[in-house]
């Protein structure tokens, strides 16, 4: 059967109570799987006994994994969530853990193993920063970055690399005036470079051409899209238990 066959006859037999449909990027189930001789979504897929995750056993959150009442099942009599995440990448994976967490009860789809370079999820970095010409995306920002270090914490993994980020064009251009007046109302540390000795010494490899300006987010850096990706699988499972034997059969057909 065809892949969108199949993600098709899984959402007839998925409910979403809430209502809630949530397009985003990724998901995978947590246990290792393997491609058998029929391939992906025919069945082919089987499961290796006693191993928990692509990347991994599970890590305890907070010194502890959830248990008992703090820890949400999935045994459930019928296909039955409050939200569905589509896409298992950095931003569904995030979606759908935070929704995990606040007791939802959640399912991730993922149509590939992960990791994977069929979305924009994959590689090891992404820019992260507050160098934003909208005053609300500067306070999510802020937000994130609070996230990105309590997932840190969690997984004990080191997620985020704090560098600074250069931004420069025309000093009397209509954007680069909205990016600098953006941060600075914001409160955003910054730091304005001046063409010259003072550019050149900071910024050995760039030149900064007269009538340009330059200002540093050093608030900015990159983020490990990889370690990102392997944290929120780990940190997913420590809240969120594995589909029974015959609903992860049925997601590895729909998912895989």
């Amino acid at each position: 059967m065809a892949l969108q066959e199949q993600t098709a006859a899984a959402a007839e037999r998925t409910t979403c109570s809430a209502g809630v449909l949530i397009a985003a990027e990724y998901f995978t189930t947590y246990r290792t799987m393997k491609k058998g001789k029929d391939g992906p979504c025919t069945g082919g897929l089987k499961e290796q006994p006693g191993e928990v995750g692509r990347w991994g056993g599970r890590p305890a959150v907070q010194g502890k994994e959830l248990e008992g009442e703090d820890k949400i099942s999935t045994s459930m009599t019928s296909l039955d969530f409050d939200c569905i995440v589509i896409g298992a990448g950095i931003q569904g994976s995030f979606t759908a853990y935070h929704l995990a967490k606040n007791k939802k009860k959640t399912l991730l789809l993922e149509q590939f193993l992960l990791p994977h370079s069929r979305g924009s999820s994959h590689g090891q970095t992404r820019i992260i920063r507050k160098a934003y010409e909208q005053d609300f995306y500067v306070h999510m920002m802020e937000e994130c970055l609070q996230l990105w270090t309590l997932l840190e914490a969690e997984t004990n993994t080191k997620l985020y690399r704090r560098t600074g980020l250069l931004v420069m064009g025309p000093e009397r251009g209509q954007s680069f005036e909205l990016f600098k007046d953006t941060l600075k109302r914001n409160n955003v540390p910054t730091v304005s470079l001046e063409r010259g000795e003072e550019f050149s010494r900071h910024i050995p490899h760039v030149t900064l051409r007269n009538g340009e300006g330059a200002i540093v987010d050093t608030t900015a850096g990159v983020l490990y899209a990889d370690r990102a990706l392997r944290a929120h699988a780990e940190a997913w499972s420590t809240i969120w238990q594995p589909l029974s034997q015959q609903r992860h059969h049925m997601a590895s057909h729909c998912v895989h």
